[in-house]
């Protein structure tokens, strides 16, 4: 294959060469040595056979191949063998792409077993399969499920080996942080209350003037109660309250408050002439009042929690860095949506991109600032499957966003239409397809300003930040919080950030993923990520489908996490605790290698069952004494089909009647009862005969002959029967049973 040479010499060529090593293989080949591949998988124009007069050019790739069939081995056994390369064109040299390719025998080659052949058949075959046909292999009915079988064994042997080597650095890992000192440690918080502190007045004088004798007053703006105490009062701070109950009698009610004491350490530091109240009882039988008391006390402890959770918040947050404006042209996106909102409200906005950092500005003139050096993970999520186009930011340290502190900042656009008039709107396949070409078009704008805005800030960060972008071909379905959410990761983190709450995931923090419930049977199974500080609670996701398990898996390997696997739910916080009370003794043992060994648990207890189920397979006897019992059975139950729809018919009595069954049942009882006033009235009359009714059941075609009265009883206006030929005619009733 060369610039220039027809394609129909490389064909003669290539049939010359086989003549002189083997002539006896050329009535064997195939009528082609291979094809081109372009547009298509395979290009006729571009075939390697005898009638192709185009020329090879440069850059051209072929599929380079030589096929024999129908050879036999030396027990006359057929055969056939296909050898291919992929070859690509060049000005000197030709390059090989499949050369790195393993070419042993037992990578590249497969075969068919005996049980694949059709089985014999004789002149008495009714349809009926045979036992052949029960032993037919899979991969002789479908090459391809085959082939996916054998890539599956593969990959994972690969990946087995894989995960070795990581569980073997992970090992190493965690002696270098054993002997560094950082294993296990956590930090102290200190989650006690400072009574010396708490301070609701300074001075007597601040004390409200319009306090009530032998009443409680609740002070909302300086979070104090003031109870009555032996007919003077007593100021409490609403901190030191530790609980409040009530209980109704009837007539009276009873106001019960259970305070905060401090522990042994502090009380020794104290003055020894104090003492300290537990409890206090109020009761009242203004029972109104002392209820709306009770209610006013835990709106103030809802407050004081809200304030002393904002304390905390500023106290966690650190000052950032002021923004420095750009005072030249800079990159913005107009009309965006933030979340969380800033006002409770949903505004609009722009996004600017500045010297160090980003700035957001509602409507209103409401600011917020993200310094790049505060950027943990900056995310672009283009419309493509979403109905929103996204830029997300995940924080190293929260910012206050109205009153709550976040993680997570987010800048969003909807890429559909909005709305839509519905009176005055044209019907029609055009108008649909209109419709649908705009939102196409509007989704192709909003992905180019987007791409537009992060390529600029990307330039004028200066690799301080770098945007990832979702890879949505891997995503997966699963709950981290409550909902069932989409779930894609990126090169950095895995994420969904197109419903509250976000998710963000960071994956350098992993120290390994587990995946519970993984047993055969169950349509889903969960992950758990566990982060390297083991302070920190392990993130799970459950309820993710079973058939995006070996797709994760692949995931996890490439990215080299460490996986194991199990089949039930492990409790992680008795195992963190433990690991963290014996870390050297975690390390000695072999670290994470635990997991391995329950998943080696488990798999060795399935074969086990699998091993005991093959005590119940069925022998070739018993399948052929299936076969002819089913076939005489089949003739037995067309013999007995009569009996049958009897003994359906009994059945169908004893669940209930249908309302002609009811009917025919009345009129058996009526003509049962004009029996009896006939034999009242002295007996039939001497020479009639006996009337005759047909009952026929459409269901099996067949007739009862009931003998219920004689014919000379039944009369019609006081009149006989007719007759005919001088003998009396029975009368016949039928009734039809459907």
């Amino acid at each position: 294959l060369r610039p220039g040479v027809s394609i129909k010499s490389v064909y003669e060529k290539a049939l010359n060469f086989i003549k002189e090593k083997n002539s006896n293989l050329v009535d064997y080949l195939l009528s082609y040595f291979g094809y081109g591949v372009g547009l298509e998988f395979k290009e006729s124009i571009t075939l390697i056979s005898a009638k192709t007069e185009r020329n090879v050019e440069v850059n051209m790739c072929f599929n380079v191949m030589v096929g024999a069939n129908n050879l036999q081995t030396g027990d006359r056994k057929s055969y056939a063998i296909m050898l291919a390369d992929t070859v690509i064109v060049g000005d000197s040299t030709n390059e090989v792409v499949t050369l790195s390719v393993s070419k042993k025998y037992e990578d590249v080659s497969y075969s068919l077993s005996e049980g694949a052949q059709q089985p014999e058949t004789n002149g008495n075959n009714t349809g009926r399969a045979t036992t052949q046909q029960f032993q037919r292999n899979d991969a002789g009915r479908n090459l391809r499920q085959n082939a996916n079988m054998m890539f599956q064994m593969q990959n994972e042997e690969q990946r087995s080996k894989h995960q070795k080597d990581l569980l073997r650095n992970k090992q190493d890992e965690l002696e270098q942080r054993l002997q560094s000192g950082n294993f296990g440690k956590v930090a102290k918080i200190n989650k006690g209350t400072n009574f010396e502190s708490l301070i609701a007045y300074k001075s007597p004088n601040d004390l409200p003037k319009d306090i009530k004798k032998h009443q409680i007053y609740v002070d909302f703006k300086n979070l104090a109660l003031i109870l009555p105490f032996h007919g003077s009062s007593l100021v409490v701070h609403i901190a030191t309250v530790k609980s409040v109950s009530k209980t109704e009698d009837g007539k009276s009610a009873s106001l019960r408050i259970n305070f905060n004491i401090p522990p042994g350490s502090d009380l020794v530091k104290m003055q020894q002439n104090l003492a300290f109240i537990r409890e206090m009882t109020f009761k009242s039988a203004n029972v109104s009042h002392l209820l709306e008391t009770f209610k006013k006390i835990k709106d103030l402890q809802k407050k004081q929690k809200d304030h002393q959770q904002m304390s905390k918040d500023r106290e966690e947050m650190v000052q950032q860095e002021d923004l420095t404006i750009l005072k030249s042209r800079r990159p913005a996106l107009q009309d965006l949506k933030i979340r969380p909102n800033i006002s409770g409200k949903r505004s609009h906005g722009t996004l600017e991109c500045h010297q160090n950092g980003f700035r957001y500005t509602t409507n209103k003139n409401e600011k917020v600032d993200i310094i790049f050096s505060n950027v943990k993970h900056a995310i672009y999520q283009p419309c493509e499957g979403e109905m929103i186009i996204v830029i997300h930011f995940h924080l190293k340290t929260p910012l206050m966003i109205g009153k709550k502190k976040t993680y997570d900042i987010q800048f969003y656009t909807e890429a559909g239409l909005q709305s839509e008039d519905l009176d005055f709107r044209r019907r029609g396949d055009y108008d649909e397809e209109e419709q649908e070409e705009r939102e196409r078009a509007l989704r192709r704008k909003l992905n180019a300003e987007f791409e537009q805005f992060v390529k600029t800030s990307e330039e004028l960060a200066k690799d301080q930040i770098i945007f990832d972008i979702p890879y949505r071909e891997l995503g997966f379905f699963g709950s981290p919080n409550r909902a069932s959410v989409f779930l894609v990761p990126t090169l950095s983190c895995l994420i969904n950030i197109t419903e509250t709450p976000f998710f963000v995931l960071t994956l350098e923090e992993v120290e390994v993923a587990h995946f519970e419930r993984v047993q055969f049977g169950l349509r889903n199974f969960d992950l758990c990520f566990v982060p390297k500080d083991y302070a920190k609670p392990v993130i799970r996701i459950s309820a993710i489908p079973t058939e995006h398990l070996e797709q994760i898996k692949n995931w996890l390997d490439k990215i080299d996490i460490l996986y194991s696997e199990g089949t039930v739910n492990l409790n992680w916080t008795n195992v963190l605790n433990t690991i963290k009370k014996d870390p050297s003794g975690f390390v000695e043992e072999g670290g994470w290698a635990f997991l391995q060994e329950s998943d080696n648990e488990d798999q060795s207890q399935s074969e086990g069952l699998e091993e005991g189920d093959s005590a119940f397979t069925v022998s070739e006897e018993e399948i052929e004494e299936q076969i002819t019992e089913s076939e005489y059975s089949d003739e037995d139950d067309e013999v007995d089909e009569d009996e049958s729809d009897f003994e359906g018919e009994e059945e169908l009595d004893e669940e209930g009647m249908d309302w002609d069954e009811m009917e025919e049942m009345e009129l058996q009882r009526e003509e049962e009862r004009m029996n009896e006033m006939e034999r009242a009235r002295g007996g039939p009359k001497s020479g009639s005969k006996p009337q005759q009714k047909t009952v026929v059941n459409r269901s099996n075609q067949r007739k009862k002959v009931v003998h219920p009265q004689t014919s000379s009883s039944k009369k019609q206006n006081g009149k006989q029967p007719a007759a005919s030929n001088g003998r009396n005619r029975p009368q016949q009733l039928s009734l039809i049973h459907i």
